[in-house]
């Protein structure tokens, strides 16, 4: 089971409401990961813990390849994506010009010239 612990003890500092109070947990391997919180007064005397609650971590690299992109030329995808911890169940290309895609390997015709802004491949749900 994977655990986070989270504290924040401050003498000095008053401690916000909790709509106010916020932590970005960063590079969790993939996994199922259980929470719950106390409130803790100045006297450091805790509270009652909340209910457990869960989320679960899926990480996806999203990335991808295309052959030559030439204007009002068909332009293929190629998605090169991998998932750790779960299979990637759908996708959303955004091809920069208004118009998107749900396919694995997606083609599109951009129908200006220059390099393209769009071509992002949206982390897959």
């Amino acid at each position: 089971m994977n655990r986070i612990i989270f504290s924040h003890i401050s003498a000095h500092v008053p401690i916000p409401p909790i709509h106010q109070a916020a932590y970005i947990v960063r590079n969790l391997p993939a996994g199922n990961y259980y929470w719950k919180v106390q409130a803790v007064d100045q006297g450091y005397k805790g509270g009652d813990w909340s209910v457990v609650s869960s989320f679960e971590v899926k990480n996806i690299r999203a990335f991808f390849s295309a052959d030559t992109v030439c204007q009002n030329d068909t332009t293929q995808f190629s998605n090169q994506s991998t998932a750790f911890g779960a299979a990637i169940e759908n996708y959303l290309w955004d091809f920069g010009d208004g118009t998107t895609s749900d396919l694995e390997n997606p083609y599109h015709v951009f129908n200006t010239s220059g390099v393209p802004s769009g071509a992002r491949q949206r982390a897959p749900r």
